[in-house]
């Protein structure tokens, strides 16, 4: 019952600061000042969002379907899965980050990226089905696609 009450609660939030409908939703991503506030570690966390079906929030920041953070090299991304259905994490471009727990498969699962190198990275998420508990949930609109810039110094 306080899943179904959480999830309900993330609905109305998301709905309220993001705005998001679609892929070329049009918000700002949220970009940590270089040397402070996401230099050493950052936190990444996947919702579900009435419209566009997920979404994301980097460092407590308003949920948006493409994230930028900076970090220094060495360092990295911690992200949890508290959305209504499985995400696979995928490098798509960039230097080989060390990734572990990229098959996201139950709500609260995490993964992690490590930055060893400085560079450009690039990642998305494969959502997968709904969970069975999701049953009931309304998305409306074309479902978001996840994508996560970051510049590695």
């Amino acid at each position: 019952m306080k899943r179904i009450a959480l999830i309900a609660v993330t609905i109305i939030g998301a709905a309220l600061l993001t705005g998001c409908g679609s892929s070329s939703s049009s918000a700002k991503a949220h970009l940590p000042k270089a040397g402070s506030d996401g230099a050493k570690a950052a936190s990444l966390v996947v919702q579900h969002v009435a419209a566009g079906c997920h979404s994301w929030s980097l460092n407590g920041s308003p949920l948006a379907p493409h994230q930028v953070a900076r970090l220094q090299h060495g360092n990295g991304i911690t992200i949890t899965d508290d959305d209504v259905m499985p995400h696979e994490l995928v490098q798509t471009a960039g230097p080989s980050a060390q990734m572990a727990g990229m098959q996201m498969a139950k709500m609260g699962a995490q993964a992690t990226i490590v930055f060893p190198t400085p560079g450009l990275y690039r990642f998305t998420t494969k959502a997968g089905e709904d969970y069975p508990s999701a049953s009931g949930i309304v998305t409306t609109g074309e479902d978001n696609v996840l994508t996560l810039t970051v510049y590695v110094s």
